[in-house]
């Protein structure tokens, strides 16, 4: 049998022992430990948030509010790896793998058949590849359906095509189309010149000692065979009143949404540890804080970026700079907002590259996080921190898992 492309497409091609390595995967207490180890021994080193976030938006697939999610970060972090990651340890005919996509793509699969992509895990290798279809896409992951009336031959169709899907692309840009990326989680992938060295050495160890291919596989069958024995059920969220999230932009009823999808399909992968209650005569996985606290540590990041008006790495700038700017101003002995710096100061002071402080900084003056005192083209330019005194995240605070435990023992 060639697991990439049967095991766990059918309950009668799983073994016995198959089904015994998937039960007790599933009934592990370090599941998360274990999937961030499993993308690890694909080569992803040091991600893991991103590869549990990824694991679950595919996984959520089966659920009736699936997540979405878009990675955007620069050249060669491993963006393409831990989508083809995800990609393996799902069932194949659950996953939709495309380069790109046109506008009409979506509709006209309706056609075809209207449930042909419900379920599905759709994955766009690039966003620049899924561009063209954003308007579709952005409808089947809100209304989980598309209808399209048009002529075939000259008479009049209509046509349907359902979801939901779960969904998932990548970007090199920080520029996002905002409609759509309200609807995705955005992940981060590490691009520190600490995982740059960490990686480095991962591939070193690869060429000493090889692929253990047989080791990828068992992994492969372990997680096929595991997404087949989960049963098909809704969760309910206990605890989900005594959640306290941030309000203050409307954005946020999209994020909230998305964190009690991510509540449910983690509280859905370990169902096996879950208790199940009954509801007007039907049955759910019960989310217990355990599911809580995964998801929070998860999305606290993701919904902090999501609410700032500051690109991440404009952020990640900023803070460079705040640094130099606090250092010299105490050495000597200055008022922080009179110390004036340059391009070349911030990249002497940091491993930031020229291109990489040009790029950014135009956005913190943008934003008034930081004043232009003099320069044009042409002319060297010179910058002061602004003094309007911005609150950073001030407003995007989340119950704790520690708080909620406190809560729900009053």
């Amino acid at each position: 049998m060639d697991i990439h492309t049967k095991i766990g497409e059918d309950m009668d091609d799983i073994n016995k022992r198959d089904k015994e390595i998937a039960m007790d995967f599933l009934h592990s207490e370090n599941m998360i430990d274990i999937i961030a180890d499993d993308y690890e021994k694909f080569g992803l080193v040091n991600e893991r948030k991103a590869s549990l976030t990824v694991h679950y938006i595919a996984s959520s697939c089966k659920l009736e509010n699936p997540l979405a999610g878009y990675i955007c970060s620069s050249s060669a972090t491993g963006k393409s790896l831990v989508i083809e990651i995800s990609k393996k340890l799902m069932v194949k005919d659950a996953v939709i793998d495309l380069s790109r996509m046109t506008p009409n793509t979506l509709f006209y699969q309706g056609l075809r058949d209207p449930n042909c992509i419900q379920h599905k895990f759709l994955i766009i290798a690039e966003n620049v590849g899924a561009k063209e279809a954003n308007y579709a896409i952005r409808l089947l992951l809100s209304e989980k359906k598309l209808s399209l009336w048009t002529t075939i031959d000259k008479e009049p169709v209509e046509i349907w095509l359902y979801g939901p899907i779960s969904y998932i692309d990548s970007s090199t840009s920080q520029i996002f189309h905002e409609e759509t990326s309200n609807r995705l989680l955005d992940i981060a992938l590490n691009d520190s010149i600490e995982q740059n060295k960490a990686v480095l050495e991962y591939k070193k160890r690869r060429a000493v000692n090889g692929c253990n291919e047989s080791e990828q596989q068992e992994i492969v069958r372990r997680h096929r065979t595991a997404q087949c024995l989960l049963k098909s059920m809704d969760v309910i969220i206990p605890y989900a009143m005594e959640i306290l999230f941030p309000y203050h932009q409307t954005r946020t009823r999209r994020d909230f949404q998305k964190f009690i999808d991510l509540i449910s399909v983690i509280a859905y992968l370990h169902q096996y540890q879950r208790e199940k209650v009954s509801l007007n005569g039907k049955e759910y996985i019960k989310a217990d804080v355990i599911d809580y606290e995964i998801a929070y540590n998860l999305i606290e990041s993701i919904i902090k970026r999501s609410l700032d008006e500051l690109k991440p790495k404009s952020r990640e700038l900023y803070q460079i700079i705040k640094e130099f700017v606090y250092n010299k101003a105490k050495k000597g002995r200055q008022n922080l907002y009179d110390i004036n710096f340059r391009r070349n100061d911030i990249v002497k002071d940091s491993q930031w590259t020229l291109r990489q402080v040009r790029t950014y900084i135009d956005d913190l003056v943008k934003c008034e996080y930081i004043n232009v005192v003099s320069g044009n083209k042409g002319k060297e330019y010179v910058y002061r921190l602004s003094q309007s005194d911005i609150a950073e995240n001030s407003k995007s605070e989340i119950t704790t898992p520690e708080e909620l435990r406190e809560k729900l023992k009053e």
